[in-house]
């Protein structure tokens, strides 16, 4: 009892961020315990975030009501670009998970919020996420988020569209997504495209971002 006090305690003493990254070490060890983390978290950034740990090392069994609260946690998001951005964590549970269909169903749902991020920059971001969550699920999912992504960038006006643009067309030749000549085609500005293909030309190689880690690494941003 004493030390549930304490633990209790000490969750009212820390950050939402930092009941994050505890849930988030906890989660591949003990899910129930990281629930109880999870279920502490009053911003749904983060809640997002924890409940899709805890829906991926979760049993079948609770896996699957972790991965719909984290999607809840994300619509209750306080922007447009934090309800978009956030599902990237559940949809990749599902992608490791092998539930596809699952994932593609959800970026279907989630795919339109895209036009509402403002600004263009913070869209491309956050398109990035979910792009970097699913481009290893199947092709035609991988596919559909970088269409998605390349025409939330247009027109590319700052730096981050750059950046989205050029790591997401290098991922996606990474993985062999699609042939190098076929992805620069989707590149419609041509010094955008003349720069990623000078870099693919020297090497450059990108894979997928990871989402979930083991114990003791932090959950990202």
């Amino acid at each position: 009892m004493q030390r549930r006090v304490s633990e209790s305690v000490l969750m009212c003493q820390m950050g939402p961020h930092q009941v994050r990254d505890k849930a988030c070490d906890l989660a591949p060890v003990d899910w129930a315990k990281s629930a109880a983390y999870a279920e502490q978290i009053d911003d749904p950034w983060y809640a997002c975030q924890a409940f899709a740990w805890c829906g991926r090392f979760a049993p079948p069994a609770e896996s699957t009501s972790f991965i719909e609260r984290a999607f809840r946690q994300a619509e209750a998001g306080k922007d447009a670009y934090q309800q978009l951005a956030a599902t990237a964590w559940p949809l990749r549970a599902l992608v490791e998970l092998g539930q596809h269909d699952r994932a593609e169903r959800e970026f279907d749902r989630v795919a339109g919020l895209a036009s509402k991020v403002q600004p263009p920059s913070s869209r491309s971001e956050a398109c990035l996420l979910v792009f970097e969550a699913v481009a290893g699920a199947t092709p035609e999912l991988g596919r559909k988020a970088l269409r998605l992504l390349l025409s939330a960038c247009q027109p590319v006006q700052h730096w981050r569209q750059e950046r989205a643009v050029r790591e997401a067309v290098i991922l996606a030749a990474s993985i062999y997504l699609y042939d190098v000549p076929d992805v620069l085609l989707l590149v419609q500005d041509e010094r955008l495209r003349d720069q990623v293909a000078t870099r693919i030309g020297r090497g450059a190689h990108l894979q997928p971002r990871s989402f979930f880690w083991s114990r003791g690494q932090h959950a990202g941003t």
